[in-house]
């Protein structure tokens, strides 16, 4: 999966993003979060980039608490980032904005995984954060592929999550179109 999105990206894109654990650590310390939801994301400057939400039982983001300010790879490719990835809700916005202002019809505005996913990768024993590598399946459909990383920056085990769930098809009728600032 990663291989093909390699091969189809152009010169200079970025391949994957990494969190610390904190993020992830934070968002699900939220009292009724069973998942994280993945927006893709584009800074001002255009350079791609990821939202994290937690999500409830029922797949709706607890807006309170975006996570941005990861790390990419190229040129971060060996590092752990600061443990502060939060930003303002009006900034997360923005940003999955400018990403789904330029995105074709149909395309996947996000990808939602379980809590239980994201635990298994934290359980490893040097686990300091996550790598999120950029995907795409056989048939050409985008998607998202976790690792967990140690304090250098590496890649510990070939443990590796990829089951995302993409939006659209699989999403409320909000996160669909785009995603509501009040959503809680």
């Amino acid at each position: 999966m990663i291989a093909r999105f390699r091969a189809t990206a152009p010169p200079g894109a970025i391949l994957a993003q990494t969190f610390h654990r904190g993020a992830f650590d934070a968002l699900l310390a939220q009292p009724t979060a069973a998942g994280i939801r993945i927006y893709y994301g584009k800074y001002a400057s255009g350079a791609d980039t990821l939202v994290l939400y937690a999500t409830n039982g029922e797949g709706q983001d607890l807006s309170a608490m975006p996570m941005n300010h990861c790390q990419p790879c190229p040129s971060l490719c060996d590092t752990l980032p600061a443990n502060s990835h939060l930003i303002s809700p009006a900034e997360a916005q923005e940003t999955i904005n400018r990403f789904q202002a330029t995105a074709p019809p149909g395309a996947v505005r996000s990808q939602s995984l379980d809590r239980s996913a994201i635990d298994v990768l934290l359980a490893q024993p040097t686990a300091a954060g996550i790598r999120i590598y950029y995907g795409k399946y056989a048939n050409g459909a985008n998607t998202l592929v976790l690792y967990a990383i140690n304090k250098q920056g590496q890649v510990i085990s070939t443990l590796a999550m990829d089951h995302c769930t993409p939006c659209p098809p699989t999403c409320d009728a909000q996160a669909a179109s785009t995603r509501s600032s009040n959503s809680d």
